[in-house]
């Protein structure tokens, strides 16, 4: 005897669908549809940032005015600061829903002109959402006349890139102390089992790079508020940590192609984010908990 899978593998699945539908009271069909609908992935329009609130943070931004001069990461951080995670998603859910309609508008445009808007890649995608970023207004205008697209593009009147402004999900780490900490500390393991071949320099306390590297990642893994952690940042910047990060690990044969094979970015990009992030975000009282304290 055939499975109940096997019996719905075989059959129409529009006629299975439409006799199980049937079967649903009409009082529970609505709910039951939508819910999985959603568990299917679609998005109803109740479930997205209202297009007036997101018009509002695009207008904030100001992009169209002062792409050109707008610092990202503070962009961002005042963005984190102001709004969940939820809601900036959904604000990225309506950016890429603005670039669809903008696209396909532009798609009708080359069908009924005959035109051709030779942009492609990157720039393609730089040149649509810089257009959203210009506000509601400009946006609508080009939606309803494409050809503006084509004159942007030709004037070089857009630039890189206007979606940067959104964190993503995993910006948000970057306002949690722990995730420096646990950061420095895979760090601080990886190194410390390894033996390193150094050029001549020494630590803040005469010691060799290793140790003051070393000591440096324990401090940051032992920090308990963001205070501490701002001081063991400035700590790197007065000693000059890099400098000794780079020492580390250059075997002759390395140093005559200009090569190292120690990875400074795992502690330069763990100081320039919380420099850019987690540090203003604490010193304008942006924190809750004990990152905060």
């Amino acid at each position: 005897m055939e499975t109940t899978q096997e019996l719905i593998d075989s059959l129409d699945p529009i006629a299975m669908r439409n006799k199980l539908l049937a079967r649903i009271p009409e009082e529970d069909r609505g709910r039951i549809v939508k819910e999985v609908a959603r568990e299917l992935g679609y998005r109803f329009e109740e479930d997205k940032m209202p297009m007036q609130e997101f018009w509002a943070i695009v207008d904030e931004i100001d992009w169209g005015n002062k792409g050109d001069t707008l610092d990202i990461h503070k962009i961002k951080l005042s963005l984190m600061r102001r709004y969940s995670e939820r809601e900036l998603d959904q604000a990225r859910e309506r950016l890429d829903e603005m670039i669809y309609l903008l696209s396909r508008a532009i798609k009708e445009w080359e069908r009924e002109t005959g035109d051709e808007i030779e942009v492609y890649g990157d720039s393609w995608d730089d040149l649509l959402v810089h257009i959203v970023g210009c506000g509601k207004e400009e946006y609508e205008a080009t939606v309803a006349d494409p050809s503006k697209v084509l004159a942007r593009y030709n004037s070089r009147d857009y630039q890189e890139s206007f979606s940067y402004c959104f964190p993503w999900q995993c910006d948000y780490q970057k306002l949690d102390l722990e995730y420096y900490k646990t950061w420095a500390r895979k760090v601080h393991d990886e190194w410390e089992e390894r033996t390193f071949d150094t050029v001549t320099e020494t630590g803040p306390r005469g010691e060799t790079p290793k140790e003051a590297v070393l000591a440096w990642l324990r401090l940051v893994t032992l920090s308990p508020s963001v205070k501490h952690l701002k001081k063991a940042v400035e700590a790197y910047e007065k000693h000059d940590f890099l400098r000794m990060i780079r020492s580390l690990d250059i075997k002759k044969e390395h140093r005559e192609f200009g090569r190292s094979t120690i990875n400074e970015w795992a502690v330069r990009n763990l100081v320039d984010d919380a420099q850019k992030y987690l540090i203003p975000a604490w010193e304008e009282g942006g924190l809750r908990g004990e990152a905060g304290a």
